[in-house]
């Protein structure tokens, strides 16, 4: 099975296989992932990224589908992201994250799963969010596919 990785404001789609994330990764990020659903307020990211660096992330499902928004506490908002498992997920959250956060001209919803990406304008502020947040969109990703 491979996810279908799209950021919405380009168009730039990448397909990545169960096996570009460690089983260690997801089975550390699933009660992390959890607690972040649970949790009112955004909740600090794993690791140093939360506890040094002060990056948190709101999540919440949508009709079986996961929304996650990512920030950091000073710099603000950094990206959005969906998840969609299943087709009946997509056009919905598609149709939303297109509608909240635009995406690029005639762009459309891979095939599930995916994880679409709006990103904010405090991404570019945040310098070397770049080198980490996409690869955590994926692992948060595959942990919420491989849920029960």
């Amino acid at each position: 099975m491979y996810l279908n990785h799209i950021t919405l404001s380009t168009g730039h789609l990448a397909r990545t296989s169960r096996a570009d994330v460690t089983d260690d990764t997801v089975k550390a990020l699933k009660p992390w992932l959890q607690a972040a659903l649970d949790y009112v307020d955004p909740y600090p990211l794993p690791g140093p990224l939360g506890v040094r660096d002060g990056f948190v992330m709101s999540a919440s499902t949508q009709d079986g589908a996961l929304i996650c928004h990512v920030g950091h506490v000073e710099a603000g908002p950094l990206v959005t992201f969906g998840v969609a498992a299943r087709s009946r997920q997509s056009g919905e959250l598609w149709a939303w994250l297109a509608a909240q956060y635009g995406s690029a001209d005639a762009l459309v919803a891979p095939s599930v799963p995916w994880c679409a990406v709006a990103l904010h304008a405090g991404f570019m502020q945040q310098a070397g969010a770049a080198a980490w947040i996409g690869d955590f969109e994926r692992c948060v990703a595959w942990t919420w596919l491989e849920r029960p």
